[in-house]
């Protein structure tokens, strides 16, 4: 399981390398305030919310169901379901952090190789970097609770990752094409790297970005629990 789970992490690493190159090669001569906007734009590239609803969710749950093995019936005999549910949540948690992580690590280093670092500095690049990924830990935290959910229901693995992707990608698509630019959706708290970058947000709302993204978790907690107690564990 070790290995495997190297190979995925592994993969993972290589997956953002390629993005980031595939998005960002034709803006690696230009050391401008302009071209790190454009590299971490929210409407395309590396830091979209298309990639974020489109490319990112099979790799993240791919790679939380080889950080999260699914118990086994002794884990519930030693736990109750409500502490062991509480763990299991906690520990999407941790592997979202571990994979937004991994995530900004890739955008960071290569970044800087590419980019001047007096420029880097003067714009606060490294710390709009860490604001963003903390957004991505809420973000991916509730994906996960939400799979876990479908994974309750159907107890199938490929139904559950085809289901999360499925409402994730309507989500965005309902966001992109129907709900008006002033109306609240998910995918708007994740603009921080670029509003932040264009000075257009306060760390204030970036705070108030973190608390609607986590209710969202804790609003798929609710709704996943009880599905978690009633399951039979085979």
């Amino acid at each position: 399981m070790t290995g495997k789970r190297f190979i995925v992490s592994f993969a993972i690493l290589l997956l953002f390398i390629v993005l980031w190159f595939i998005n960002n090669s034709r803006y690696l001569g230009f050391s401008t305030l302009e071209s790190l906007i454009y590299m971490n734009n929210s409407a395309f590239g590396y830091n979209s919310f298309k990639a974020y609803a489109l490319f990112y969710i099979i790799p993240f749950l791919f790679f939380l169901n080889f950080f999260l093995p699914l118990e086994k019936p002794y884990t519930l005999v030693r736990l109750s379901r409500e502490r062991h549910y509480f763990r299991v949540v906690g520990k999407v948690f941790l592997i979202a952090f571990m994979f937004s992580l991994s995530h900004m690590m890739i955008n960071n280093l290569l970044t800087f190789l590419f980019i001047d670092v007096e420029l880097l500095k003067e714009v606060r690049y490294f710390f709009i970097s860490f604001v963003q990924m903390i957004g991505l830990v809420f973000y991916f935290s509730w994906i996960g609770i939400m799979y876990r959910i479908f994974y309750d229901f159907s107890n199938s693995f490929g139904l559950a990752i085809f289901a999360t992707y499925l409402f994730v990608g309507i989500l965005y698509s309902f966001g992109l094409l129907l709900i008006p630019e002033n109306v609240w959706d998910p995918y708007k708290d994740l603009n921080i790297f670029q509003s932040l970058l264009e000075n257009k947000k306060t760390i204030t709302d970036v705070f108030l970005s973190y608390i609607r993204l986590f209710a969202l978790s804790v609003i798929f907690y609710l709704i996943g629990s009880p599905l978690f107690f009633k399951k039979d564990i085979l």
